[in-house]
């Protein structure tokens, strides 16, 4: 016989191999856990971009001023809020570890630590949402926009406390 009559040729098998279908029952496993974890997440982010077109919808038929406004308002306010609250943030895994260990009083300490951390922090921003026609102007903006800018920051202004207060739970 010749040595190309000898090769074996491969047996058709009826279905994916064991290793296979064990790799496809992880994967699905794994997705799963995933989506439990990152779900509430996703919810948030597409609540929040559900918000954001709303917005645009509501302020668009005023005019682009009215449009260039809300925007300008709301990345100022925006960009001020996730500054300040990278401190709170910090506070998160600190109550966490305490309450994990056992330790009730250590938790409660954090806790106030952060409201009243929270409380701070909205000073500076309530002050730059009261001053918020003026902070637009320095940023180049059309007067007519800055004002309309201004309004809309002193609207978020009585907001920022709530928030943070709310910021130093999570």
């Amino acid at each position: 016989m010749s040595m190309g009559m000898m090769r074996m040729r491969p047996r058709p098998q009826a279905g994916p191999s064991p290793g296979r279908r064990r790799r496809g029952q992880l994967m699905a496993h794994e997705i799963g856990a995933l989506l439990r974890l990152a779900g509430p997440i996703i919810v948030g982010q597409l609540g929040g971009v559900a918000m954001n077109v709303t917005d645009n919808i509501m302020v668009g038929p005023l005019g682009p001023d009215a449009l260039a406004a809300a925007g300008l308002a709301t990345s100022i306010h925006v960009s001020v809020l996730v500054t300040l609250s990278g401190v709170l943030m910090g506070m998160t895994p600190l109550v966490a570890q305490s309450h994990g260990a056992g330790d009730r009083e250590e938790c409660r300490r954090i806790a106030v630590q952060g409201l009243w951390m929270g409380a701070m922090a909205a000073v500076p921003m309530i002050v730059l949402s009261l001053c918020g026609r003026q902070v637009a102007r320095l940023l180049g903006q059309d007067p007519a926009v800055a004002e309309l800018a201004g309004r809309f920051m002193v609207a978020l202004a009585p907001g920022a406390l709530p928030l943070f207060l709310f910021m130093a739970f999570l």
